[in-house]
């Protein structure tokens, strides 16, 4: 083995120009499926970083319009108080909250205001501080706020006397009593929110005409999402019929809290995009693997020789395999650098998705190093090396670069580019149709030369107003 890896290098060596472009070309190919199956999987498969995270759940409305919907808070806190033997639930809401420091001025933020019990169900203890206490929810205790660490270090930069510090928060003075851990800041969940306030809770809201306000939970060991589907549809039964007028024919949905920002369409998006990077992948290998057989066929005199001091072919097979394996090797490892650079960058400029590089990336990038090696390295060694050594001698002899295998090959390879190629554009254009086709679609009025805005009005002033 270590003879064969001396001869490899010996060869790669002697045709620099060759090994170096081919090194790079699978390099960024192997470096791009692989960074957007990381990104696939920090979506869809990675587990979320808190504790038992399979027995978190979200709960959304399904109505005629959608199956995502949030609850409307009278439905909210029904379920929160009726179904408690089979988990713990609380609510949340995503907003923008004009925050401000005394003397400064006010910078808008993005912020949850969730029930007092949301960090005890994803089981996050906050790294400094405490958490929110159960009675804090009354719209008369003083209003307290928990930063995320992100903040705190963008913000405060990480200062460790933040704690007790007052900010005010739309019209209210918050206290600061804790900063969470990094492993809270989930962007696909909760959106880059910068700070945690609690949700306060009047007694008059509980209106069930306007879904905002959202659910999520963690079950009890032994209750499955079966189970908690059929209690949900016992109570969205008793919920419809107590209040026909305002629920409807709403139903309730249970989902795992992980995958519950994507729907059915958007991980079908996702693992198109992947599957479409591979096809970039395998057109970058059939594009080697053409210059690979050129290079192998113009040594045929060379691998005659071998044979004629009496190499076999399988001695040939492992000869020239393991020049590829090699270039494939580092070109792999080259990839999985590259997509930790992508990650580093995009992670320090882009909030989105996150590019995760674990142990099931890693096996992708091994499998797409596979991908290569048989694509581009192991098949045009077989049928370079398939002739007999007459053959090749003869074709040595007369300057011949190739012979019927030789060709046969070469068609293969340029009508599979061609196939891939063919897959790869038709399914580009089709998303790019699908796109214009949504963004231009029809939206029953004319939009031209109209302004859209939003005001808020604090919602405390709307509750102190109705429980006046």
């Amino acid at each position: 083995m270590a003879l064969a890896l001396k001869q490899a290098f010996r060869q790669l060596a002697k045709s620099p120009g060759f090994t170096v472009i081919s090194t790079l070309l699978l390099a960024l190919g192997i470096a791009m499926s692989t960074a957007t199956f990381s990104i696939t999987n920090g979506v869809l498969l990675r587990p979320l970083p808190f504790p038992e995270p399979d027995r978190l759940v979200r709960v959304f409305t399904v109505s005629g319009q959608s199956s995502t919907m949030p609850l409307a808070p009278g439905n909210a806190m029904d379920l929160m108080n009726e179904l408690n033997d089979m988990g713990q639930f609380g609510t949340f809401h995503l907003e923008p909250q004009n925050v401000s420091e005394p003397g400064q001025p006010p910078e808008q933020e993005d912020c949850m205001a969730a029930s007092a019990n949301i960090l005890r169900i994803l089981g996050v203890q906050p790294a400094l501080g405490r958490d929110f206490a159960p009675d804090e929810s009354n719209p008369r205790r003083p209003p307290v706020v928990v930063l995320t660490d992100r903040f705190w270090r963008d913000r405060f930069n990480a200062d460790p006397a933040i704690l007790g510090k007052v900010l005010r928060i739309g019209t209210a003075n918050s206290t600061v009593i804790g900063v969470l851990p990094p492993s809270f800041d989930e962007p696909l969940l909760w959106h880059g929110c910068k700070f945690v306030r609690v949700m306060t809770l009047w007694p008059g809201e509980k209106e069930r005409a306007n879904k905002w306000m959202e659910v999520m939970g963690r079950l009890k060991p032994g209750v499955s999402l079966p189970t908690a589907q059929a209690r949900l549809g016992a109570f969205a039964a008793r919920i419809a019929h107590d209040y026909p007028t305002e629920v409807g024919a709403d139903r309730l949905r249970v989902t795992a809290l992980g995958p519950s920002f994507a729907d059915a369409h958007t991980r079908t998006l996702y693992w198109l995009t992947v599957a479409l990077s591979v096809f970039v992948l395998g057109i970058a290998c059939t594009n080697l693997g053409g210059v690979q057989l050129a290079r192998a066929l113009a040594r045929r005199g060379e691998l005659a020789i071998r044979v004629a001091l009496g190499a076999t072919r399988r001695d040939l097979m492992v000869a020239l395999a393991t020049e590829n394996v090699l270039l494939v090797f580092v070109g792999t490892t080259l990839g999985v650098l590259f997509t930790y650079w992508a990650r580093a960058l995009l992670g320090e400029w882009v909030s989105g998705p996150p590019i995760s590089v674990d142990g099931r990336v890693l096996l992708f990038a091994m499998l797409a190093g596979l991908l290569a090696v048989m694509g581009f390295g192991l098949v045009p060694a077989w049928f370079t090396t398939q002739s007999t050594l007459a053959e090749a001698l003869k074709d040595s002899s007369r300057g011949s670069t190739s012979g019927a295998s030789g060709h046969r090959l070469k068609f293969a390879l340029i009508v599979g580019q061609l196939g891939l190629a063919l897959v790869l554009v038709s399914s580009a254009a089709s998303i790019v149709v699908g796109m214009r086709a949504f963004l231009q679609r029809d939206r029953g009025w004319q939009p031209e030369r109209l302004v859209s805005g939003t005001f808020s009005v604090p919602w405390a002033w709307v509750m102190k107003e109705q429980t006046a």
